[in-house]
């Protein structure tokens, strides 16, 4: 008998973990130093007051209309790295993803992206910061403004992403008139504040909310990340949201993987070290409560932790090689949008969202037209994991015990 524990992650208020610091990690960022925040005065300090009689929230109900019609899911890691991809007929160089974990975590097909796709992230980027502007903070429920902050941050990096489209690593992008880096531009405006990415990680989630479960709720753009979730953060959920998104990383190639003698973690956790007094023992902790099978096993010995690992190519299906210089896909897929798709009203249906409306309906959908072949490529070793996973799946078949913890609540 296998017992499964439906775990979840507790985030309280800024300070109440007495825990310290943070790091921003991943697209081109570097971790902070321990202590960083008990040495800084923080920079804007009016995200960072506690609500008073909480009594407003905050609906994200458009955000998810857009992003599940982008995001395609490669559901959970087999835990089998890839071999590097074989070349391309009449060429010695294999195009698109080869790291070892490229069937893993969720993509967004940016290379069939058109004009019209980029606005709807552009669009729903203004909604946000338009709530944000409407609503009265200083009465929003502190979850909800967790949530807040993921679904922004996301909404805007998938924006910029599709504007410099092609793009093989998001981490070296420079934006806008003064070409800062991608994390460092103002690309966001909050109740007449401008605010970077790195702002909204660093300097107002990562300040406020001291722990490392945050760190799931914010998409790099990146393959080596957490993956993008197809709806929206809510802050009734936003505890049950976060626990999922850590298990699923813990649990993958990207998050842990044995390396000779010790084990090597994604340096995405940089970022968590000044959140522990002790990052080897509170980080092994955090890791083990979400870790199943072998990774839990892993976790359980002695063998010592490093940042070992990152992919920073971009989290799209053809690792941004269009193997065109044009940013125009091929005029039409010959798949039919879903119905829940064409009464999504004055938003157009382009291709991209075509495919993941298709991929809704068949999984192991691999043939497009207008894809590269080193995309479809890559579709079919995700088809191909898929079927390892069910196999898996019904060979463990047994009574399954899950435990419901109760919620506590965020404020």
């Amino acid at each position: 008998m296998r017992h499964f524990t439906r775990r979840q992650i507790h985030l309280l208020a800024g300070g109440a973990l007495a825990s310290v610091g943070c790091a921003s990690t991943g697209a081109g960022s570097a971790a902070l130093p321990a202590g960083y925040y008990e040495a800084t005065p923080a920079p804007f300090p009016q995200f960072g007051r506690r609500p008073e009689n909480p009594g407003y929230t905050l609906g994200f109900s458009s955000w998810s209309s857009v992003i599940r019609r982008y995001v395609i899911d490669f559901g959970p890691s087999d835990r089998v790295g890839l071999g590097r991809p074989e070349p391309e007929m009449g060429s010695r160089f294999a195009r698109g993803h080869a790291s070892p974990y490229r069937a893993e975590g969720a993509r967004i097909p940016f290379s069939l992206f058109e004009e019209s796709d980029a606005q709807v992230f552009a669009e729903a980027r203004a909604v946000l910061e338009k709530l944000a502007d409407d609503a009265p903070f200083e009465r929003v429920r502190w979850s909800d403004q967790l949530a807040f902050w993921f679904n922004l941050h996301n909404a805007a990096l998938i924006e910029q992403i599709a504007l410099a489209y092609p793009v093989k690593r998001p981490g070296g992008l420079r934006v806008g008139p003064q070409r800062l880096p991608l994390l460092d531009a103002k690309l966001v405006r909050v109740q007449g504040t401008a605010l970077s990415l790195r702002d909204i990680r660093q300097e107002i989630v990562y300040r406020y909310w001291r722990h490392p479960g945050v760190l799931y709720g914010f998409w790099r753009g990146e393959v080596g990340g957490p993956s993008i979730r197809r709806s929206a953060f809510t802050g009734s959920a936003v505890n049950k949201q976060l626990g999922a998104a850590a298990e699923e990383f813990v649990n993958s190639l990207r998050g842990v993987r044995a390396y000779g003698a010790r084990i090597s973690i994604s340096r995405i956790y940089e970022d968590a070290v000044p959140f522990f007094d002790d990052w080897r023992t509170g980080l092994r902790a955090h890791l083990s409560a979400f870790a199943d099978g072998d990774v839990a096993e892993l976790l359980a010995g002695d063998a010592p932790l490093y940042f070992g690992q990152y992919d920073p190519t971009v989290a799209d299906l053809a690792g941004g090689d269009t193997g065109s210089s044009s940013k125009s896909p091929t005029p039409t897929t010959g798949i039919q949008p879903s119905s829940d798709l064409r009464d999504l009203g004055r938003v157009p249906v382009g291709i991209a969202s075509q495919l993941v409306a298709a991929m809704e309906v068949n999984r192991a959908l691999t043939m497009v037209p207008g894809l590269p072949e080193h995309a479809g490529r890559v579709l079919r070793e995700r088809a191909r994991k898929l079927v390892n996973v069910r196999r898996r799946t019904r060979r463990r078949r047994g009574i399954v015990t899950i435990d419901d913890l109760p919620t506590a609540p965020i404020e």
